[in-house]
C-alpha cells in the first residue's frame, strides 16, 4: 500500500500550496518501504511495485536490491520473462477443479509483470524489457486488454513505456511495410507510418487456414497478433464457492425486497480479495447503503445498474453472510430468477454462482395488478 501511495506523491509532487508536504510525505514513505525490505521477499508483486517506487523516487540502489530479489522469482521459459504467483523458476501451477484447464495469466500476475516492466524501462534495462514485453504481449486478448480494467491499465502504461525507451536515437519515425500472407491466398500488405501507427488493423481468415506468414521491414515498432477462436466442449466446472441465499418474507412487497447472501470457500486459501456481485429484479434498484449491520471482512460496497457489488478483504471457507436490499424503480413483471456471483478479484477464474426468487414478485403476472390507473391499463370497450 506504501508503495502505490508513493507513486501517488511522486505524480503529483508538484501540487501548488502543497509541495514541501508531499515532499514530506514522499521522505516517509521511501524510508518506510527501505526499512520493511525484507518483508516483501517471496511477494512478487510487492516485489515488483516497491522496486518500481523507489526506482521512480530515486532510490535506485535500494530498487535493484529489490529487483534481484524479483529475478531470482521469475519463470524464464521461449525468450521470455514472466512471474505466476506461488511459483519460483521453473513451476508448473496445479489446475484446481474448478478451473479451465488453459487458464489466462491471472490478473495479479499481470501487474507483477507491468511493474517489473515499469522497472526496467525507469533503469534502461532493454534487454530483460523486451522479454517481459514478450510474455505480455502474449497475454492480452484479441481487443489489445487483459483480464480487469486495473492490470490493463498497468500494463498499458508499461507497454508504452517501453515503446518509448525502444525508439533508437531519439528517432520517433516510422515507416514499416508488412506482408501478411495465409496458405495459398493472396497476400496483405499493411504500410504503417506516423499518420496511421495508432490504428489497429484488422484481416480475417477463412476457417480452413493452416498457417500466417508476416514478414517485416523499414523502421519501427509494431507488433502482430494471430488470433484463433474456436468452441471446445468442456464439462461442467465444479465452483470455487458456495453460495446460499434467503428472502426476508416478512419485509417482502410488491415494491421491497431483502435477501441475505452467504460466501464460503470450497477450499482455504490466502487472504484475497473478493467480489459478491448480487443482481436485483428487472424494475428494482438496489441500495448499498441500507446494507444491514456490520459485515466482517466488507471494504467496499457500490451499486451499479443491475445490482450491487460487494467487496470483501477475504473470504474462508466459513460462512460470511450479508443482507442486500432492492426498491421498485420501475414496473417490471414476470420476476425470473436473479443471479449471483462470487469471485477472487486477481484471479477471477475462481468463481461461484448461485441466485434467488422472489415469489411475492413471481405472483405479479400483469403490469396492471400494480399500476391500477396507469393509461395503459385503461380499457374502453365499445359496444
Amino acid at each position: 500500500m506504501t508503495s502505490y501511495v508513493l507513486l501517488t506523491l511522486l505524480e503529483n509532487h508538484d501540487i501548488d500550496g502543497f509541495k514541501e508536504q508531499v515532499k514530506h510525505a514522499k521522505n516517509k514513505a521511501v524510508n518506510y518501504i527501505v526499512a520493511n525490505m525484507n518483508a516483501l521477499r517471496g511477494n512478487q508483486h510487492g516485489l515488483a511495485l516497491a522496486s518500481y517506487a523507489l526506482a521512480k523516487a530515486g532510490r535506485k540502489d535500494k530498487a535493484s536490491e529489490l529487483y534481484q530479489l524479483l529475478v531470482a522469482e521469475s519463470i524464464n521459459k521461449d525468450g521470455m520473462m514472466y512471474w505466476k504467483k506461488g511459483c519460483r523458476g521453473r513451476c508448473k501451477r496445479a489446475i484446481r477443479r474448478w478451473q479451465s484447464p488453459n487458464p489466462r495469466a491471472s490478473p495479479i500476475d499481470i501487474e507483477t509483470a507491468s511493474y517489473a516492466l515499469l522497472y526496467l524501462s525507469e533503469n534502461n534495462m532493454v534487454e530483460d524489457a523486451m522479454r517481459v514485453t514478450k510474455w505480455l504481449t502474449s497475454q492480452r486478448n484479441p481487443t489489445g486488454g487483459f483480464t480487469t480494467s486495473q492490470d490493463t491499465v498497468v500494463s498499458l502504461e508499461a507497454l508504452s513505456k517501453i515503446s518509448t525507451l525502444l525508439k533508437t536515437g531519439g528517432n520517433e519515425a516510422t515507416d514499416m511495410d508488412i506482408t501478411i500472407k495465409a496458405d495459398i491466398d493472396p497476400p496483405h500488405k499493411v504500410k504503417i507510418n506516423n499518420a496511421n501507427r495508432q490504428l489497429v488493423r484488422k484481416i480475417e481468415f477463412p476457417n480452413t487456414t493452416e498457417s500466417v506468414q508476416v514478414a517485416a521491414s523499414g523502421v519501427g515498432i509494431g507488433i502482430v497478433d494471430v488470433v484463433v477462436s474456436y468452441s471446445v466442449y468442456t464439462k461442467d466446472l465444479e465452483p470455487a464457492f458456495d453460495i446460499t441465499t434467503t428472502i426476508d418474507a416478512a419485509t417482502q412487497t410488491f415494491n421491497t425486497i431483502s435477501v441475505k447472501v452467504c460466501v464460503s470457500r470450497k477450499e482455504a486459501a490466502d487472504n484475497r480479495m473478493v467480489v459478491v456481485e448480487v443482481g436485483v429484479p428487472n424494475g428494482f434498484k438496489g441500495d448499498h447503503d441500507r446494507t444491514r449491520g456490520t459485515v466482517k471482512g466488507l471494504q467496499h460496497v457500490e451499486s451499479d445498474f443491475d445490482g450491487v457489488n460487494f467487496y470483501f478483504g477475504s473470504i474462508g471457507v466459513a460462512d460470511t453472510c450479508f443482507w442486500m436490499t432492492a426498491g421498485r424503480v420501475d414496473k417490471v413483471t414476470q420476476s425470473q430468477a436473479i443471479p449471483v456471483f462470487a469471485y477472487d478479484y486477481y484471479e477471477p477464474e475462481n468463481q461461484g454462482m448461485g441466485n434467488y426468487t422472489s415469489g411475492k414478485l413471481k405472483e405479479m403476472t400483469s403490469l396492471c395488478d400494480e399500476c391500477i390507473g396507469c393509461s395503459i391499463c385503461d380499457v374502453t370497450v365499445v359496444g
